[in-house]
């Protein structure tokens, strides 16, 4: 066999082994056109469809589906959007807002940062001032007798500790100081009798004496000057317990009088109470020696300060309210009893973790503020806030330290979010403490833009 015809084998080979490959692709091809699903080819044709675009809710609210149907957050029919318009799945972060400058100055948008503050908030009320019931004493009449002289003659009239109110006759006095002085002359007659038992006797009937002229209201200088003089005095004098205002006068002279009637009242004004109360949310806010400022119509540029000494116990059922005193100095008697004043109440928090009351938009549900993430992005963020003292809400949970926060112009972040996603605005009901800020539940940026636009082509007219 020479070469030629060796090379014609060899292509004979070639020819037979790439013929078998063809019947077998061929069988293979027909094969797999006659097993596989009829649909395969349009089922693998809407898979990539379908993975473009996916459903979502109208609200806003992260929640996407690659079928259709309603959303679980919201109660609507999902929409259709491509996957690449859809803020939380093309990784910008949920209903992020990005803003040029022109747009931040066009919206107006404020920015502070997060940080700690000195918080002090206020509790407004309106009190009444009031006698100190502790700084009050009340004289009535210990015995029956007749009144023959007053040295007060008038409510309102001032008197000094120990100064004489009355002059009173009565039979049971004068009695009773005859059976002291009698007393008093048999112990001395009998002190060196050698009966222990009278002498005993004699000391018991002088000390029930004495006694009861101490109940009935007489000094114990009024006793020794008895005691030095033997001389019954038939008209008596009441001294007052306490200096102060004559509040309540309820005797005349020459009258008569029974045990338990009424002479005088005397209430010491140098130290007067406040009476006020506060709502049922403040009550854990006050304490017992917090100072308190009042001011009144009378004296509208002085302050007086007090502090706190009394909070009651109970909760009035008809106003849902609590009853609080507190105490004041008042040596120039300028807050006079039932007068009303303006109260305030300072109380402290220390430094807390704060935000501008405006930053804070509430949802119904929850509380949410704007993060600035970087120049011009803006991303949405679910804190707690606590209590709000000086147009600031201290923050609980959500923020911290050094981060930045949108203090105006929420609103709008919050529907510009929501139109990106092609659904309904869902605006807060209100920003917590920015119940004066201006309505913008109705813009947009697309708004402002119009509105500029519009204003820039207005003509101008020359005069």
């Amino acid at each position: 066999m020479n070469q030629t015809e060796s090379e014609k084998l060899k292509k004979r080979g070639w020819g037979s082994i790439l013929f078998y490959l063809a019947i077998i692709g061929m069988t293979i091809v027909m094969t797999w056109f006659f097993i596989l699903p009829k649909d395969w080819f349009s089922s693998q044709k809407s898979s990539a469809e379908a993975s473009e675009y996916v459903y979502v809710c109208p609200m806003g609210y992260p929640e996407a589906s690659e079928n259709p149907g309603v959303s679980k957050f919201c109660g609507m029919e999902l929409i259709k959007k491509k996957r690449s318009e859809v803020p939380f799945l093309s990784g910008k972060g949920i209903n992020e807002v990005r803003l040029s400058p022109s747009e931040m100055i066009l919206a107006n948008v404020g920015i502070s940062r997060v940080e700690f503050k000195s918080l002090e908030r206020e509790i407004n009320t309106v009190g009444k001032i009031d006698y100190n019931e502790t700084r009050q004493a009340h004289i009535a009449a210990r015995f029956a007798g007749r009144v023959e002289k007053l040295h007060v003659n008038f409510t309102g009239q001032k008197v000094k500790k120990g100064e004489p109110l009355l002059e009173i006759y009565s039979p049971d006095l004068v009695t009773t100081q005859k059976e002291y002085i009698l007393a008093l002359e048999n112990l001395e007659k009998i002190k060196s009798s050698p009966y222990r038992e009278s002498i005993e006797l004699a000391q018991s009937l002088m000390e029930s004496s004495r006694n009861r002229l101490l109940l009935w209201g007489i000094t114990e200088e009024q006793i020794l000057n008895l005691e030095n003089s033997k001389k019954v005095e038939t008209n008596m004098t009441i001294y007052a317990p306490m200096g102060g205002t004559i509040t309540q006068k309820e005797v005349l002279e020459g009258q008569y009088v029974s045990e338990g009637d009424d002479f005088f009242q005397i209430d010491d004004l140098s130290l007067i109470w406040m009476s006020a109360d506060i709502y049922e949310y403040e009550i854990t806010f006050v304490k017992l020696g917090q100072k308190v400022e009042v001011t009144t119509q009378a004296y509208a540029a002085e302050i007086f300060r007090g502090k706190i000494t009394f909070i009651s116990p109970t909760l009035n059922p008809q106003t849902r309210t609590l009853s609080i005193r507190a105490e004041f100095p008042n040596l120039h008697e300028k807050l006079k009893p039932e007068m009303f004043v303006n109260a305030r109440i300072k109380i402290s928090s220390g430094k807390k973790l704060a935000v501008p009351a405006t930053a804070i938009l509430n949802t119904g549900k929850k509380e949410i503020v704007w993060i600035q993430v970087e120049p011009g992005v803006f991303q949405p963020r679910e804190v707690k806030s606590g209590v709000k003292a000086g147009g600031f809400y201290s923050i609980l949970e959500g923020l911290k330290e050094g981060e930045k926060v949108v203090t105006q112009a929420g609103f709008l972040l919050d529907s510009e979010s929501q139109m990106k996603l092609g659904g309904a605005v869902s605006i807060p009901e209100t920003p917590l403490g920015a119940e004066e800020e201006m309505d913008m539940s109705d813009m947009t940026l697309e708004s402002l833009r119009k509105e500029k636009e519009g204003k820039s082509s207005e003509p101008v007219h020359q005069h």
